[in-house]
Order: C-alpha cells, then sequence, then structure tokens
C-alpha cells in the first residue's frame, strides 16, 4: 500500500520526513543527470525546459535546422514523459512512475554505450519527464527544476507558510548538489576514467532502490487519493 502521509500532518514540518527524503533523493538525481546530460551527449539541459524556449529561438536565428530538431525533440518528449508519468502513477502509484524513470535511464546508458547517442535525446528527457509528473501528484511535488519551486518559496514566505519553505530549500541544495556530482562523473568519463554508462547508471539505480523504498517503506501517497480516501492507496 502507498500512502499513509498527509501534506496537513504535523511531523511534515520536521527535516527526516519520507516525502522531504525523496524530495532530496529525486532532485539530486535529478540535477546529476542534467548535468551529465549537458556535458556528455546533449549538450542541452534534459530535466527542466523553461530554458529551451530561448535555445529554440537562438537556433532560429541561427538557422541550425539540426540543433532545433535537436532542442525540439527534448522539449516534444520531455511532455511526453509527463503524460505517461500521470497516466502511470494516477493508477499504480509513486513507486510504479520511478520504476519506469529508473527504466528509461538505464535504457539510456545502454546506448551511450553503444555509442547511440542521438536516442538519448528523447529517452533522457522522457524520463525526466515521467519523474516530474509522477511526484508532483504526490505531496512531493517538483522535483526535476526549481522555477516553480523558487516561486512556491517566494509566495510561502510572503504568506508566512513555513510547510512549504523547508521542501524547497531542499531542491535548492539537492539539484546543485546532484549536478556536481554529474560534472565530475562526467568528467571522469570525458579522460576515460569510468565509462561513458556508468554516468547513467549509478543515478538509475539509485531512483530504482527509491522506489522500491517507496513500496516496502515509505508508502507516500498519490494527493488525488489522500484527499478522496485516505484508507484506500494504491
Amino acid at each position: 500500500m502507498e500512502g499513509v502521509y498527509s501534506l496537513k500532518n504535523k511531523s511534515e514540518t520536521t527535516v527526516f520526513t519520507p516525502t522531504n527524503l525523496v524530495a532530496f533523493i529525486l532532485t539530486t538525481m535529478a540535477g546529476w543527470i542534467d548535468a551529465v546530460g549537458a556535458k556528455l551527449f546533449l549538450y542541452e539541459r534534459s530535466s527542466y525546459i523553461s530554458g529551451r524556449g530561448s535555445s529554440i529561438g537562438f537556433w532560429i536565428y541561427k538557422g541550425d535546422k539540426g540543433a532545433l530538431i535537436a532542442v525540439v525533440l527534448i522539449v516534444i518528449s520531455f511532455i511526453l514523459g509527463s503524460y505517461i508519468g500521470a497516466r502511470i502513477s494516477s493508477k499504480a502509484g509513486l513507486t510504479r512512475g520511478l520504476f519506469f524513470t529508473a527504466s528509461l535511464i538505464f535504457i539510456a546508458a545502454f546506448y551511450i554505450k553503444s555509442k547511440a547517442i542521438n536516442i538519448t535525446t528523447i529517452i533522457i528527457p522522457a524520463a525526466m519527464g515521467i519523474q516530474n509528473a509522477t511526484t508532483s501528484l504526490t505531496p512531493i511535488g517538483r522535483t526535476t527544476h526549481l522555477t516553480g519551486p523558487s516561486t512556491d518559496l517566494g509566495i510561502s514566505l510572503a504568506r508566512k507558510n513555513k510547510e512549504r519553505v523547508l521542501p524547497v530549500l531542499i531542491c535548492w541544495i539537492g539539484f546543485p548538489l546532484g549536478a556536481y556530482f554529474g560534472y565530475n562523473l562526467a568528467n571522469m568519463a570525458t579522460n576515460n576514467i569510468i565509462k561513458h554508462s556508468t554516468t547513467l547508471i549509478i543515478p538509475a539505480v539509485i531512483i530504482l532502490l527509491t522506489a522500491i523504498a517507496q513500496r516496502l517503506i515509505f508508502h507516500i501517497p498519490l494527493l488525488e487519493i489522500e484527499n478522496k480516501d485516505r484508507s484506500k492507496i494504491l
């Protein structure tokens, strides 16, 4: 069963809660995967879409059709992943969404090893879209970007809503930390110290373990289910 924790539960205001822990892990992995993608093969950010609008305009201005197509593919893949994540998670919960995220990252790592780099332009953004949609349907919230959460932080401070401040601060710690690890491993892969596939296999394993922990230990609910009937959680 997935779900016994409530947004309104007083324990949620403390640091070490299942929701905050999973949010930290997944945000860190998003920063990691985003850094690896930007450094090794996509040359574009894959975990958030805001800046891709500017990139599309830039490549149209430059007249570079190849780069333009790559950015458009990233955007479409992220949206498609979000759709898939919402469909899966609304029926099967957070665990299933994270399993799908980890599976796609594993596939991307396989294609890196096979030097079929282009396919990762579709797979990695789709995986990030799945993760973001999946966590957005739970008390965890957004985990692959910081624009929306930063807006929430400002609103929460204005309304003196301390409960929402901590989760956003956790994201701001996790994402840069993940990017730090990602860039370090990407640099090691560039210098042939480790295999390129390792840079994605590690976060994929961590996301998979998080999914297992969610299933067996954390039981973080879907918001819709939580609101309708807390006793009937998928």
